[in-house]
């Protein structure tokens, strides 16, 4: 009874569908304008087709040709879209869509269509847009500090080259820089990263990140903490009242470099619309500390014996402690895990790089959930979320780096991507920090602002 319910409605709609033009009437005349090569009548007439609700392969496959041969890519692509969700296997129509996007010169969507085509027909259309330079991007802002005292702003800059020396396999470099005054100094930070990438068919990829940092930093810190211990005491001999203050007076004088390398490789394997990233990664830091740490306890102890002479007692006590840091040391960091994203309509993916942290006296999970949208052909959108402990983190197959052993409580990131031309794309990206600093445990907050261009020559 439930099915004769379904089917009664679906027979109203079809027959209102076919009123006009018989399904036979419709793939017959397709057929005979596509034989005849007449591409003008068979772009109106299919296009016409398909506004009446005509939706099946042939249809969308001989009107896709028709506007590919009248040289309207955008159309064409269209139409061999839909042709793929009537028949995904179609290596026919994925063939005529790798063209639209290459002659549109949608690079990144013409080399993932051409990575998914069998060998053979790789071989025969002999796609090789390789370039020594196939885009660069370069970015720069401000992380604004809400706590002067603890942090200043932090000045960031970064470019980036992608080589293309073939269609399966590619190289990023890039190089990043960044500067910052805090209440314990200043630093300087030169960062490097290398990523090449090979594409192996059959969606499989491999790719190893090596990011080198170069990190410099001049100590002048002065810190004092103080406590207070008042109170009343009572003995044979009287009653007493205290009145005591502790004072430590911390100083750090002298110089702080360090070089690190980030080793990381990733296997990236899509299955219908979910990508599989698991990757590993080890970091090692060279540390070659120059410093002086000082730490002068003063104590100032008022004894009073009420209602009795003599005098009160007054002491004062100072003592000093010396540490000279010069002897190199070494850090060392392991760091697993797998990013997971799935994308279902082309349009929006939901993700998260989920990492295990290992180091020989502690353990850590961190899971950042992350968002990309294509909002429309020009408009793209990307957000990500992280916190983490006083420990290194690769983000994103290593592309990304947080090097730093303060403590990210919060961390938003959003970026915005805007196509302005064929060649030329513009980033905006807004992110928001809240951070304990790892020497003087001080609390403050980073808002940034960053503009990005992406050039495509």
């Amino acid at each position: 009874m439930c099915r004769i319910k379904f089917i009664i409605p679906l027979l109203l709609f079809t027959s209102t569908l076919f009123a006009q033009d018989s399904f036979q009437e419709v793939d017959s005349t397709s057929y005979q304008l596509y034989t005849d090569k007449n591409w003008q009548k068979l772009a109106q007439y299919g296009k016409a087709a398909s506004e009446k609700g005509y939706d099946y392969y042939y249809l969308n496959v001989r009107t896709g040709i028709a506007f590919f041969e009248l040289k309207d890519f955008e159309k064409a692509k269209v139409y061999f879209e839909k042709a793929l969700q009537n028949s995904s296997a179609s290596t026919f129509a994925k063939e005529y869509l790798f063209w639209c996007y290459s002659n549109l010169e949608e690079i990144p969507e013409a080399k993932k269509i051409h990575q998914s085509l069998p060998d053979s027909i790789q071989k025969r259309i002999d796609y090789d847009p390789s370039r020594i330079v196939d885009y660069i991007y370069a970015e720069g802002g401000i992380k604004m500090s809400n706590n002067k005292d603890a942090s200043d702003n932090l000045m960031y800059g970064r470019v980036g080259i992608n080589h293309k020396f073939s269609p399966r396999f590619s190289m990023y470099q890039q190089y990043t820089y960044m500067q910052q005054k805090a209440i314990w100094g200043d630093m300087k930070q030169h960062q490097y990263l290398l990523l090449p990438s090979l594409n192996l068919n059959k969606k499989w990829t491999i790719s190893t990140a090596l990011n080198y940092s170069n990190y410099q930093s001049n100590l002048h810190y002065n810190d004092q903490a103080t406590w207070k211990d008042r109170g009343s005491y009572s003995s044979d001999s009287g009653f007493y009242k205290v009145d005591s203050t502790i004072s430590k007076h911390y100083t750090f004088e002298g110089a702080y470099n360090q070089n690190a390398l980030l080793s990381q490789i990733n296997i990236n394997k899509e299955v219908g619309g979910w990508s599989f990233t698991p990757h590993a990664a080890f970091y090692q830091v060279w540390g070659a500390p120059n410093y002086q740490k000082k730490i002068t306890t003063k104590n100032e102890l008022a004894i009073i014996k009420v209602m009795t002479p003599p005098p009160p007692i007054f002491q004062t006590t100072h003592d000093s402690l010396y540490t000279d840091y010069k002897e190199k040391e070494s850090y060392q960091q392991w760091q697993q895990g797998i990013n997971v994203s799935f994308n279902n309509d082309k349009t929006i993916s939901w993700g998260a790089d989920i990492n295990f942290i290992y180091h020989k006296d502690f353990t850590s999970w961190n899971v950042i959930p992350y968002m990309r949208a294509k909002l429309s052909n020009n408009v793209s959108l990307f957000a990500y979320y992280v916190r983490k402990g006083n420990y290194v983190l690769s983000l994103f197959e290593g592309t990304q780096l947080l090097n730093s052993f303060d403590k990210i409580n919060n961390k938003i990131n959003i970026t915005g991507g805007f196509k302005l031309s064929k060649q030329l794309e513009l980033f905006t990206t807004y992110q928001h920090e809240s951070v304990t600093d790892n020497l003087s445990l001080r609390d403050y907050q980073l808002n940034s602002v960053f503009i990005g261009l992406k050039f495509m020559p």
